[in-house]
């Protein structure tokens, strides 16, 4: 068996094809197919607008300046590699669903790695936000990159509402107030293995 490894490429790339590449990955991520990873692919773009607006103060090659785009333009390489992170994590065999929004990839044989264990919820609460949560789950296994939570208010007949961490935290925005919402929370490792999905866990959103 085979799967796609996402290409870090755009890490070697000079300044002015970097953000060439993210403003790319943006327009063409802007598509309904890549719901599940919007919330990522709105820090790219808000990370890459502070990039552009950096890059341009620096043109002068002030000290400080050159200091706070080469700062920014971290920032915007640590964002783009989430987003490759989560892209790798959804499993499809439709090639282009990673093509189209504009990475290049490498096919890989799966190896065996064991499985991962399934994550134990250690909170859930409200945040001061409505409409807005915050979870924890027990651990997070070295063998895991990515924490994937799904969330539904018909009591488990459906999970329109899908958010990815890369830690033991995640933070739940846009959720509908006054209603019971159920929890539950997978892992995703290396060559596209997942968990089983942990237990539900209730709460009233506010």
């Amino acid at each position: 068996m085979f799967f796609f490894k996402i290409l870090r490429t755009y890490k070697r790339a000079t300044l002015s094809n970097l953000l060439q590449f993210v403003l790319t990955l943006v327009t063409n991520m802007a598509k309904p197919r890549y719901d599940a990873v919007r919330d990522q692919v709105t820090l790219v773009s808000t990370a890459l607008a502070e990039a552009q607006a950096a890059k341009t103060a620096a043109a002068n090659k002030g000290k400080t300046e050159v200091q706070t785009r080469d700062i920014k333009i971290a920032a915007l390489l640590v964002q783009v590699s989430v987003l490759a992170d989560m892209m790798e994590a959804i499993h499809t065999e439709d090639i282009t669903f990673y093509t189209e929004a504009g990475f290049e990839l490498r096919k890989e044989p799966t190896k065996n790695e064991g499985e991962l264990p399934v994550p134990e919820w250690k909170f859930v609460k409200n945040n001061i936000k409505e409409g807005s949560v915050k979870g924890q789950v027990k651990n997070f296994p070295k063998s895991a990159n990515l924490l994937e939570v799904r969330c539904s208010n018909d009591g488990g007949l459906t999970w329109p509402y899908v958010f990815f961490s890369t830690g033991q935290t995640v933070t739940i925005t846009g959720l509908e107030k006054r209603k019971d919402y159920l929890f539950s929370a997978c892992f995703h490792g290396t060559r596209q293995r997942v968990s089983d999905w942990g237990a539900n866990y209730e709460l009233f959103v506010v």
